[in-house]
């Protein structure tokens, strides 16, 4: 009988210290963007060369998309940690739909399939849903924006 509890204590202390390493050790989301330089700089940190001639925060601050010189749009999103950074050209193959407040992004990508973007003003919504419908290689899952 004592060996079984022994078992049994041994377990539980092996669980509990594994629980414990997954609380501390998980990656918290990264912080809220400050403001739209901070999303040019992480953009910029990934393609150097890239022209920015306008630009907008999520309202969340978890991602941006910065439209550029060359027609193409720029999308950095928060993913764990780190910013994922991607740029939307006419190669792209990318569905946008507006889901409520939201701008949501669907890519052919197992490694990143969507991104949301929460947008308040239905105006910028709308324009930035029209710009990368127009920019990138239209889907079989687009829907009018």
């Amino acid at each position: 009988m004592n060996a079984v509890l022994f078992v049994l204590a041994v377990n539980l202390a092996v669980i509990l210290a594994c629980a414990g390493l997954f609380f501390l050790l998980r990656a918290p989301p990264p912080d809220a963007m400050p403001d739209p330089p901070a999303l040019l700089a992480v953009f910029h940190a990934e393609y150097p060369d890239a022209r920015p001639c306008d630009s907008v925060l999520a309202d969340d601050g978890r991602a941006g998309l910065i439209w550029l010189a060359d027609g193409a749009v720029g999308l950095v999103a928060g993913a764990g940690r780190h910013w994922r950074v991607r740029r939307l050209d006419s190669v792209a193959q990318c569905a946008t739909r507006i889901a409520g407040e939201a701008l949501v992004l669907r890519f052919r990508d197992f490694a990143w399939p969507s991104a949301r973007l929460v947008l308040c003003d239905a105006a910028v919504r709308r324009r930035w849903c029209e710009r990368i419908a127009q920019t990138t290689t239209p889907d079989r899952f687009q829907e009018e924006c």
